[in-house]
């Protein structure tokens, strides 16, 4: 909820990383969101602040998407998984992420679920799909079903949740894939639990929580840090953990410009970029932090448009 790390953002690429192989990202992507169902793409340059820039367009407009990115060149491949349009979607699409004015393509192979409100990450090779939900029982989804990045189809079974959640927000290292908060709403939703990506199995609880429960936060992360910002209330805090090492709890990192919820991120190994999201509106602003210091969010330029409704993030070259 997607780099090469992690949600919104894939590692190998959400998010993109730096580590076991797998190169750190030079190009952030957003894509989709509002009740509108947009089905634009752009994507910033993350070393440098500036305004979004029109990539291309998604397969169909949808928002609560997940995302992630990987792939074994650097024409990174970014994917796009799940959402409403007002239908929950079992659809994938793609782009190489170096082909700037390319629409999404079809992956051909589908989600095993049809649902919203998941988040992805990768390591890579493999970009996960957790968690979810739709109008068809039992509703909130403890899924996680996984894609061979490079290929274009059969997505797979990897295992579950400890319980059906959704509005979650997940990142990775490269090695753990780390799915922390979301609904239900019923005091658990402070909870981080972890798979290993290369593996398949149900998630393992971290042995420590966040700092503060969110559901509707985002999250990116580099190859040290994985940070989960805004979220429910709505709130403006970010937190972070250090994802080497489990059992760590999340530690404060500073705050967002403004509160915000279903936001978009992704993030280089230095740079950590949250997108959009909302109340009162949606918003246009993009934000960053320096994931190595702590310290508040600070201004990084505009979306095309304000955006909202959990978008999909990512990033690679």
């Amino acid at each position: 909820m997607a780099n090469f790390y992690g949600s919104y953002i894939g590692y190998g690429a959400s998010a993109a990383g730096s580590a076991g192989g797998v190169y750190i990202g030079g190009r952030g992507l957003i894509g989709g969101g509002n009740y509108g169902f947009l089905d634009v793409i752009e994507y910033t340059t993350i070393a440098s602040e500036g305004n979004g820039i029109n990539f291309g367009d998604l397969v169909t407009g949808r928002y609560g998407l997940s995302a992630c990115a990987g792939g074994a060149t650097a024409s990174t491949r970014g994917i796009f998984m799940g959402g409403e349009t007002p239908a929950y979607q079992d659809l994938i699409d793609y782009i190489t992420i170096a082909t700037i004015g390319g629409d999404a393509i079809d992956f051909i192979g589908n989600l095993t679920v049809a649902r919203d409100y998941a988040h992805g990450c990768s390591n890579g090779v493999r970009g996960l799909n957790m968690g979810g939900y739709s109008s068809v029982s039992p509703n909130s989804y403890d899924t996680i079903d996984y894609v061979t990045i490079d290929t274009t189809g059969t997505c797979l079974d990897f295992g579950n949740l400890d319980v059906g959640r959704y509005g979650t927000a997940c990142c990775s290292n490269g090695t753990l894939g780390i799915e922390a908060g979301g609904y239900p709403n019923d005091g658990s939703n402070d909870i981080i639990q972890y798979v290993t990506i290369a593996t398949t199995g149900d998630a393992v609880d971290w042995g420590d929580n966040l700092l503060e429960a969110r559901y509707f936060a985002v999250s990116c992360s580099n190859s040290t840090r994985g940070l989960f910002a805004g979220g429910s209330a709505p709130g403006n805090t970010i937190q972070y953990i250090t994802m080497a090492t489990t059992g760590t709890p999340a530690v404060d990192f500073g705050n967002l410009t403004a509160a915000r919820e279903g936001m978009g991120a992704y993030a280089s190994e230095t740079r950590g970029v949250m997108s959009g999201g909302h109340p009162p509106v949606y918003s246009n602003q993009i934000q960053f932090v320096t994931i190595a210091s702590l310290g508040d969010a600070a201004n990084f330029g505009d979306l095309l448009t304000g955006k909202g409704g959990t978008l999909g993030g990512c990033s690679g070259d």
